[in-house]
């Protein structure tokens, strides 16, 4: 509760109340790493937290993977790193109604997932590649 998820799963549940066809709701908790990356590659959304300023790492794993996240994406993040064109992350306000908005705008907008799916690939290519990340540890180290 204290990242948002419960807000996040009742929104969901009440869109997919409402847009049955579209919806295939997948609450998971305590699954080993395996199926819950298997879970995850059988997924095109993820909600991740709601109380968040940027993404943690589950929310650049799923990006990683092309899903969509409903994450921390404050304008902070993306100044902080420098990105003014591909903002992938689905931020919304701390709110059960926002929260349903943005779900409700990308089933409306469903013809649309495979390029957000490629913006969030990029996305986490650019910012997170592991390469980029240990250059940075050894300059900041390295002084």
């Amino acid at each position: 509760q204290w990242k948002g998820t419960d807000l996040m799963l009742r929104a969901l549940q009440n869109v997919a109340r409402l847009y049955p066809q579209a919806c295939d709701v997948r609450e998971v908790v305590s699954l080993p790493y395996a199926q819950y990356v298997q879970a995850m590659l059988e997924s095109d959304v993820l909600l991740d937290q709601l109380y968040s300023y940027s993404p943690a790492m589950n929310a650049l794993t799923a990006m990683a993977q092309g899903l969509v996240v409903m994450s921390g994406g404050e304008p902070e993040i993306y100044d902080l790193l420098g990105e003014t064109e591909n903002r992938p992350i689905v931020n919304v306000l701390p709110s059960q109604g926002d929260v349903e908005q943005a779900l409700k705008l990308i089933i409306s907008e469903k013809e649309r997932l495979s390029d957000w799916s490629q913006q969030s690939r990029e996305f986490v290519n650019k910012h997170h590649n592991y390469i980029k990340v240990a250059g940075q540890y050894v300059n900041f180290w390295e002084g």
